[in-house]
């Protein structure tokens, strides 16, 4: 049976478990000022001290080469007197930290694309994407194969086009290579899932567990088969309804997740992750590697 383990701790605890033995870690951590007890069991609010230690923790739990997909946002506040409502800006300083101080490579910032609540949106648009940090810790040889997310092209692609270069001039590229002659449609930088609401993003025992902050297992699964191979070990520190554990179980990886929350029965994440995934596993045995 395929490693599968689940820990109700702090991401430090957890994340210390594993020295640079880690091939991915693939996790959307608290947002700064929104995180509340009611919602996750957990009384004190995310800091930037905690963006922090999280950068310096999956870095040192990461092997050489491996690689993080951190969903991470900011929501909506008037965080500054004079300024009213803005988008909080702490994601792009903690990319920073995690580049400049902590040591990662930045090797894109990729789009979690979901449909917003519909609603007014006074004075702004509705916010469809949430950004998705791509790093890796140099010093080794990463896993990357995107041919798993290859769809069917809606048309034939043909013709060229523009690109600027590295001196600020324009050049004209012809389309080419297999995406073109067989007619796939390669994924870009804004992975598109569209509405993933409740019953929309997870089988309906998973979507059962309630978990206020959720991405769909369609994420989950992508970012598994691209950034890993056969074996590997996956970690989320914040594993909350067991979303990465799934994805792992049903591509032969192996799994650990941590998250010291509770739902609002008190129940730990980490038990009711470890029944869900479970139990999903026990009904389907190929997904239990």
């Amino acid at each position: 049976m395929m490693q599968r383990d689940f820990h109700h701790e702090d991401f430090r605890t957890f994340l210390a478990r594993f020295s640079a033995s880690a091939d991915l870690i693939v996790t959307s951590p608290p947002y700064v000022d929104a995180r509340t007890a009611g919602a996750y069991g957990v009384a004190d609010a995310w800091t930037v001290q905690d963006d922090r230690d999280l950068g310096d923790a999956m870095f040192a739990a990461l092997r050489p080469g491996g690689t993080a997909l951190v969903v991470i946002g900011s929501p909506v506040r008037r965080w500054r007197k004079g300024h009213g409502t803005e988008r909080g800006l702490e994601p792009v300083r903690w990319l920073l930290d995690l580049v400049d101080r902590v040591g990662f490579t930045c090797r894109d910032v990729l789009a979690f694309g979901r449909l917003g609540l519909p609603g007014a949106y006074a004075g702004r648009f509705r916010n469809d994407y949430e950004p998705m940090l791509w790093l890796e810790k140099p010093g080794g040889e990463p896993a990357f194969d995107k041919t798993p997310l290859d769809g069917k092209a809606l048309y034939k692609t043909s013709g060229s086009g523009t690109e600027r270069t590295a001196d600020g001039a324009m050049r004209t590229r012809v389309r080419s290579g297999d995406a073109v002659e067989n007619g796939i449609k390669r994924r870009g930088t804004v992975w598109e899932y569209g509405n993933v609401g409740k019953s929309h993003s997870a089988p309906a025992a998973m979507e059962a567990g309630n978990h206020p902050a959720a991405y769909p297992l369609a994420l989950a699964e992508d970012a598994v088969a691209c950034f890993t191979r056969a074996g590997d070990l996956v970690l989320d520190p914040f594993s909350g309804r067991g979303t990465t554990a799934l994805a792992c179980a049903k591509l032969g990886r192996r799994f650990a997740g941590g998250d010291l929350g509770t739902n609002k029965d008190g129940r730990p994440w980490a038990d009711v992750a470890a029944e869900i995934v479970g139990g999903l596993t026990r009904r389907d045995p190929e997904t239990d590697g």
